[in-house]
């Protein structure tokens, strides 16, 4: 039998006392899209591969639902949590999920729009995500308010659909349209932005100080390795580095020596990331805390040899990341700059800016 809380129990206070932090227009748009948020019982983490692939909190889409371990909960009040840190969990977590439900109620418009129309007109799919929108502002004096950033983001994908999606299951579209890479950053940034606005308080954090160490308590138990066995495992602990907001005088030039050993692979993986950042506007590994630390010291610091031996694999990467992630219009300048450079300093010290 599932365990039924009642109004006045300390947990269920904890938790609307952080529904309280969110503005009101949040809550109106969870309740306008029929969000709901479940306890789960048992383990901490629902879903659990090994240290670095894990998954505290679930979002289910067809239920409308974000799926919260109740272990997690418990542990966050016992340990004198601010409200806040469950708070960010909701942002974090329901921004993408509202995202996807306002693709899927405009996917449900267009099928009934194609069964008397050829094609989609631009003011008819503009005017119906406007009208379903809850939740993203929508200035009409701004260029960059977040209902166009989303509209620009999806529009060649919204003016793909032809008449065949009228029979599909509607899920099975929005599946194919939403981009979970994008929402995550746009999670991110929404999760930064209010914390600012509203100054919340940084010193907890329910995924670091709960969520990542019950990951590496399993991975312990079950006689997993901890500590990074590839340049994925190495970019992953120094993004959560930055996330984390932890101090980078030691660990991170520990990271970055065990990254610049792999070789290229290292190289790569190092300016995909930088390149990742760049692109979305938005900085973890490559941001600057003012605390006199270099993030591409270790790649600076390589001998004269090692750069010229590695300048070749390093271009054909920035070729790869150049071709999959910059703006056309500034691609061919770029390739330029790295084809002409005859050894890895350029691309070491200013490829990361450059492919912003």
């Amino acid at each position: 039998m599932p365990t039924r809380f009642h109004a006045g129990h300390d947990i269920v206070k904890f938790f609307y006392r952080a529904i309280r932090q969110l503005p009101n227009y949040f809550v109106d748009a969870l309740l306008d899209y029929n969000v709901s948020v479940t306890l789960v019982q048992g383990p901490d983490l629902l879903v659990f591969h090994h240290a670095r692939e894990h998954q505290a909190f679930h979002i289910g889409r067809t239920r409308r639902t974000l799926y919260i371990p109740e272990p997690v909960l418990h542990k966050a009040f016992e340990l004198g949590y601010d409200y806040w840190a469950l708070t960010e969990v909701l942002i974090q977590e329901t921004w993408p999920l509202i995202d996807y439900i306002l693709l899927y109620e405009l996917v449900r418009r267009l099928q009934d729009r194609f069964k008397t129309h050829l094609t989609l007109g631009y003011h008819t799919v503009k005017d119906t995500l406007r009208r379903l929108n809850h939740h993203r502002f929508d200035d009409d004096e701004r260029d960059d308010d977040e209902l166009r950033v989303f509209f620009r983001y999806y529009h060649d994908a919204f003016f793909d659909l032809q008449r065949d999606i009228v029979d599909a299951d509607a899920f099975d579209v929005a599946d194919s349209l939403f981009d979970e890479g994008r929402e995550r950053f746009w999670s991110s940034v929404k999760l930064n932005d209010m914390a600012s606005v509203y100054r919340y308080p940084a010193y907890f954090h329910i995924d670091r100080d709960i969520v990542h160490g019950a990951a590496f308590d399993n991975a312990r138990k079950l006689a997993q390795p901890l500590e990074p066995q590839s340049s994925a495992d190495i970019m992953h602990d120094l993004w959560d580095e930055a996330r984390f907001k932890l101090s980078r005088s030691i660990r991170t030039e520990e990271l970055l020596e065990r990254l610049i050993q792999l070789g290229a692979e290292g190289i790569g993986a190092f300016f995909e990331t930088v390149a990742e950042e760049r692109t979305y506007g938005f900085e973890y590994v490559t941001a600057n805390r003012y605390d006199g630390y270099d993030i591409f010291t270790g790649f600076k610091g390589q001998s004269a040899r090692s750069q010229q031996e590695n300048a070749f694999l390093i271009k054909q990467m920035l070729h790869r990341v150049v071709e999959h992630r910059m703006h056309p219009q500034r691609a061919p300048e770029l390739r330029q700059q790295i084809d002409f450079s005859s050894s890895a300093r350029f691309l070491q010290r200013d490829g990361g800016a450059a492919v912003g």
